[in-house]
């Protein structure tokens, strides 16, 4: 991961609440296989 994306997502995480950091990341590949069309939309 990129260190400016790594330190948003840290500070997402220190405020948030246990799994928030997961819950990110695994949106951000969701979005992006979207956008390849690997897998559709829910």
């Amino acid at each position: 991961m990129d260190p400016d994306l790594a330190d948003e997502v840290n500070k997402i995480a220190s405020r948030g609440e246990k799994g928030d950091k997961s819950k990110l990341i695994n949106q951000g590949i969701r979005n992006l296989l979207e956008e390849y069309g690997v897998i559709s939309k829910k």
